[in-house]
């Protein structure tokens, strides 16, 4: 009796498959079509999921399913909104940063005592986004050289492989960095914080977020909180030194610009000022990478005429190579050389050619005194033997081959057979002496012999 219950049912359960089999291909349902108005939602968006058949089918119900549980259908609308906390929740899937939900669809219609299914629908992907979680940014160090680097970080999920860094500028407004390429890890140089901003230490304020990448757009998170890095603007400035201070035109001079210890100096430039206010910096073609260099007098003058001693300031600077960039210091000190100029052709008088004003006139006047007293002496002299010779001259008789020599007084000759004898020109009129001497006549009388004596007056 059991046994044929058993086979009476079977009998039936394959008359029936049999029964729907020959009605479903007999009707010949179209694929059924899926759609949804958005492909990407959050937990807390609603997507609207449509199930399609030709309008021709008269639709009985509609059933949607998630792909890897088919038996969880939900029915019997051909249309329904679901949220994306009812999608997680359909799937038995925790929240997450991204959740893909596939999605299939099927309608029945009415054919007798059945309900025939259509061939289910292709699948349909519905993207769940869940709440993105704010990144945290991190610096170190958090003070830097302009030449030196910071290592940048931002903490994300893992599931996250893009971030981007910005600086903060005034009123609220932000500068993104080129992105890099190793997704949420970055060095930044003090050049590339600041941006040409010079001044002292500055002050950088860096913030990071990061992206999701859907198909055909992308969700962007939060922006971490901002931290600080400070940054010195500029490089220490070098210390130039010279030797000698000073040198002739051809002599060598030795110049060393000395940066800080710490700094990677690539080279350094030293260069003259010129000397006038309007003259531009002329830069010397030496920049050996050690910074210390020779140059000559004459090279220092850079093509300035050397007539006297001439003083050139000298300055320095060096760089630094960042990011492939050679970036300058600020300039050193200013150090002075003196190159020598040739002998002054003009000669000091010595000492004992130097005379006082005045000493000229006394000197002549000197001279002139001392040589009218010589010549008094002299006369005076004369004038004694004179007077003894004639004392003791005997009388002889006279011929006119017989002249004699007389000396008279200047009242007895004329003023016309006078003979003046002066002393030298050099001396002022007042110191002349004058004394007359007749001509001895032709002949000769006793009677007119007249006898003097010379007397000083």
């Amino acid at each position: 009796m059991a046994a044929s219950s058993y086979n009476v049912v079977y009998l039936l359960f394959v008359t029936t498959l049999d029964y729907l089999n020959r009605n479903t291909e007999a009707l010949e349902l179209p694929q059924a079509q899926i759609r949804v108005n958005t492909a990407v939602i959050t937990e807390r968006d609603s997507v609207l999921l449509s199930c399609e058949a030709p309008q021709s089918i008269s639709v009985h119900q509609c059933h949607f399913y998630i792909e890897e549980k088919p038996q969880s259908t939900k029915h019997p609308a051909c249309q329904r909104y679901f949220t994306g906390t009812e999608l997680l929740q359909w799937k038995s899937l925790p929240s997450t940063i991204i959740s893909v939900v596939n999605l299939k669809c099927f309608y029945t219609v009415h054919s007798g005592d059945v309900e025939p299914s259509s061939p289910h629908s292709n699948r349909y992907s519905v993207t769940l986004l869940g709440e993105l979680p704010q990144p945290t940014v991190r610096v170190k160090p958090s003070f830097i050289e302009l030449y030196e680097s910071v290592q940048l970080s931002c903490d994300v999920p893992p599931s996250v492989s893009q971030c981007t860094f910005y600086i903060a500028e005034r009123a609220g407004l932000s500068s993104e960095l080129t992105p890099s390429n190793s997704a949420c890890q970055r060095s930044l140089s003090g050049s590339e914080l600041l941006r040409g901003r010079r001044g002292g230490n500055v002050t950088v304020m860096l913030g990071c977020y990061y992206t999701v990448k859907l198909e055909d757009s992308s969700l962007e998170s939060p922006h971490s909180h901002y931290v600080e890095v400070e940054v010195r603007s500029e490089m220490p400035p070098p210390r130039l030194t010279v030797k000698p201070a000073v040198t002739p035109a051809d002599g060598s001079v030795q110049l060393k610009c000395e940066a800080p210890p710490s700094v990677p100096v690539t080279q350094c430039v030293f260069f003259t000022d010129g000397g006038e206010r309007t003259y531009q910096p002329s830069v010397l073609t030496r920049t050996p990478s050690e910074c210390q260099c020779s140059f000559t007098g004459a090279e220092l003058l850079r093509g300035r005429s050397l007539s006297a001693d001439t003083e050139v300031k000298l300055l320095c600077f060096y760089t630094v190579k960042i990011k492939e960039q050679d970036e300058p210091s600020i300039y050193s000190n200013y150090a002075t050389v003196t190159v020598k100029g040739p002998p002054s052709s003009t000669q000091t008088p010595r000492k004992h050619e130097t005379s006082k004003p005045g000493t000229d006139n006394v000197t002549v006047g000197v001279a002139s005194a001392v040589a009218v007293i010589l010549l008094g002496v002299t006369v005076h002299c004369l004038h004694k033997r004179h007077k003894k010779q004639t004392l003791t001259r005997e009388r002889t008789d006279l011929t006119n081959n017989s002249p004699y020599s007389l000396v008279t007084m200047p009242h007895i000759l004329p003023a016309a057979n006078t003979e003046v004898i002066s002393v030298s020109p050099q001396t002022k009129p007042e110191d002349h002496v004058y004394s007359t001497i007749d001509d001895v006549p032709s002949s000769v009388t006793k009677e007119s012999m007249v006898y003097s004596t010379l007397q000083m007056h």
